[in-house]
């Protein structure tokens, strides 16, 4: 081939792929951990309710001030779930990109249940409003999407030979650039 005509590169080698897996990956890593910290947060600090005095929670706040964090750990999971995808989207079946996107909603879903019942509403006065115990029914809805969506991608994943690139002689140099 001359010298003149470029290579064009693939969707796997491009340097903004990588750098979008690195930043999808840190957005999936700490909407994770926001998931488990929220958790711990309002079953230990907050005594798991919104009528709690505001003496014995972490930082003064109550379940009702943490339950409006909540949407914001599904929004990162779906920009780390988006940039693994954008990795891996020449390698996936059909089935894949159709579990990839029941997963995506199966997030929104869930997003969306948490904003009905935590700011739409005030769920300590009107807990039996529509919003409330609508959010909650839609947030089971989205549970179940993003498990069936999740088990389903990662064995498409696996099907086509495209598992992801990380392990213990990688994790360093993925972390330093």
């Amino acid at each position: 081939m001359p010298k003149w005509v470029r290579h064009k590169r693939t969707r796997w080698e491009d340097p903004v792929s990588s750098s979008l897996l690195r930043w999808g990956g840190w957005a999936a890593v700490l909407g994770g951990l926001l998931y488990v910290a929220l958790r711990v947060i309002y079953f230990l600090f907050t005594h798991g309710s919104g009528q709690s005095p505001r003496g014995g929670t972490l930082f003064g706040l109550d379940a009702t001030d943490y339950c409006r964090l909540e949407p914001i750990w599904p929004v990162l999971l779906m920009l780390g779930l988006w940039a693994f995808h954008e990795r891996q989207a020449g390698r996936t079946s059909r089935s894949g990109r159709g579990a990839y996107v029941t997963a995506m909603i199966g997030l929104a879903t869930l997003a969306l249940s948490w904003v009905l019942q935590c700011w739409i509403v005030d769920p300590d006065v009107y807990f039996d409003s529509l919003a409330v115990t609508g959010g909650y029914y839609l947030g089971s809805l989205g549970y179940v999407a993003l498990l069936v969506g999740m088990i389903v991608y990662g064995i498409a994943i696996v099907r086509a030979g495209a598992p992801p690139r990380w392990g213990p002689c990688r994790w360093r140099s993925a972390c330093s650039g």
